[in-house]
């Protein structure tokens, strides 16, 4: 149980990073050529950023969600093991974004 928790928290927090990292990417990319496609991706960093912010907040630092997720007792293993899966397998996509806009 700790070990999901600890996932949840942790590629919450890496997707942040490397949100951060698209937005320098698409940022400076929109500065550069000043196309609607850059605006748009830079948009949906942002949008997709202060989402996955709020989702660590909540699953780290919120007094009470944080210690709710982090109980045994008043989580079931099962709804932990679906939330952690959601956030790995959003942070291997935005890994490969980041991936392929690093070019």
């Amino acid at each position: 149980m700790d070990v999901l928790v600890t996932l949840l928290r942790l590629s919450a927090g890496l997707s942040v990073v490397l949100l951060v990292g698209l937005i320098y990417i698409w940022g400076r990319n929109y500065l550069v050529f000043r196309s609607k496609y850059a605006a748009g991706l830079l948009i949906f960093a942002g949008l997709l950023l202060l989402q996955t912010g709020l989702t660590t907040y909540f699953y780290a630092f919120h007094p009470v969600v944080s210690g709710w997720i982090a109980n045994p007792e008043l989580v079931h293993p099962l709804p932990l093991m679906v939330m952690s899966s959601a956030q790995v397998l959003e942070l291997a996509g935005i890994a490969l974004v980041v991936w392929i806009s690093w070019d």
